[in-house]
């Protein structure tokens, strides 16, 4: 695709919520995937870079190199083993050093979104094939060719797009719902699209979960994500209660976290190192401000790990609610409990315990689609 496209540059992890990127890089994480054989070949032909090195790294830890060649000819051929690839969703870059001695990532050309009048490019990719190939000329392209799977289309088609993640309102819910539709259609096979759908699971009602599901080819469902989309879909219920939980609160002491003493609650996941989190604090302010005379309550709950960032965080910002952190060892039971795979996650609750709405990630407008929801309990 030649330069005269409007191109949008996408830079990742710029998106409206984070995933516990602490947890990515963590070398005794668990292995979720082995690829077949014990090696993964990446190999390229880039022309015009003027660049002796190539780096290979896991998304967005270009500073944690995992694997490295040199460019002879234009070429280079990056040889990795398979023990390093622990995650099958995790997504990986490749790059080079700028004059600064940086690692700067490449993008690519996403093929699979590109229209005539319109070039997109992303700097990240799956691992989904022992063999990559990358291609590319820097005075003719703006970014590199990838050939790889199928698996790795799936995620470049819905580049800019939170998928799984429905608004909201009906109108614009419905629409969101034909299109994750269509996009499942083209990659029936894709275990990339049904883990998305997955961990957005706490925004879906079990009718909208069955409409997407049965778009998927059957097979799909012998894999670990399958499986454990079955086992949810069987246990979930639209009317749902929320159950409480003791955590310790800003001042050391263990205290039950849920508030049900007013007509509608907040309960929110976050954490200092999360910038999303943090953007959404002052519309959560405004809210407070705003409804908590009336019946508001808002709950803070952080997952950081590190207590001297998250006693930082509270004294810069200055929150005037209910704050509590999760302990390492709660970690795993508390994300079960309250279906948490990313933040910011806002979950609302009646005085009864009854949930109204999740509500997975940030947007600019946060704060008008938060109070289109508190205004219908609270007048």
């Amino acid at each position: 695709m030649k330069n005269f496209y409007l191109v949008i540059l996408i830079f990742l992890f710029s998106c409206t919520s984070y995933r516990n990127e602490s947890l990515l890089a963590n070398p005794n994480r668990k292995k979720e995937i082995i690829l077949s054989g014990k090696k993964l070949y990446i190999n390229g032909h880039i022309l015009n870079f003027n660049i002796d090195t190539v780096y290979f790294f896991q998304q967005p830890y270009s500073d944690q190199i995992l694997a490295a060649a040199p460019v002879i000819n234009d070429s280079f051929k990056i040889e990795i083993d398979s023990s390093l690839i622990l995650g099958q969703f995790d997504i990986y870059g490749l790059g080079y050093k700028n004059k600064e001695s940086k690692i700067k990532s490449f993008e690519f050309f996403n093929h699979v979104r590109t229209t005539p009048k319109q070039g997109y490019y992303i700097n990240s990719f799956l691992i989904d094939t022992n063999n990559i190939y990358i291609s590319g000329d820097k005075q003719k392209e703006l970014g590199l060719f990838i050939s790889s799977g199928k698996t790795n289309e799936s995620y470049f088609r819905i580049q800019m797009i939170l998928f799984g993640d429905l608004d909201n309102d009906s109108t614009k819910r419905l629409h969101e719902i034909e299109t994750y539709l269509s996009i499942i259609k083209e990659f029936p096979k894709s275990e990339y699209l049904l883990n998305e759908l997955y961990l957005n699971r706490a925004v879906l009602n079990k009718k909208e979960l069955l409409i997407f599901l049965k778009a998927f080819e059957k097979s799909i469902f012998k894999s670990e994500v399958g499986k454990m989309m079955l086992d949810y879909l069987e246990k979930k219920s639209d009317k749902s209660i929320i159950f409480d939980m003791q955590l310790d609160d800003n001042n050391g002491r263990n205290l039950n976290i849920l508030d049900t003493s007013g007509t509608l609650n907040m309960f929110v996941v976050w954490a200092s190192w999360c910038g999303p989190c943090r953007d959404e604090i002052n519309h959560l302010k405004k809210l407070y401000d705003e409804f908590n005379s009336r019946g508001l309550t808002i709950t803070s709950i952080s997952i950081d790990e590190d207590l001297t960032s998250w006693k930082q965080a509270l004294n810069y910002e200055r929150m005037p609610w209910k704050q509590f952190i999760v302990s390492k060892s709660k970690m795993a039971l508390f994300n079960k409990t309250y279906e948490v795979e990313s933040i910011p996650h806002v979950i609302f609750f009646d005085n009864k315990k009854n949930v109204i709405t999740h509500s997975i990630g940030f947007e600019v407008n946060q704060y008008n689609e938060y109070k289109k929801i508190i205004n219908k309990f609270i007048h």
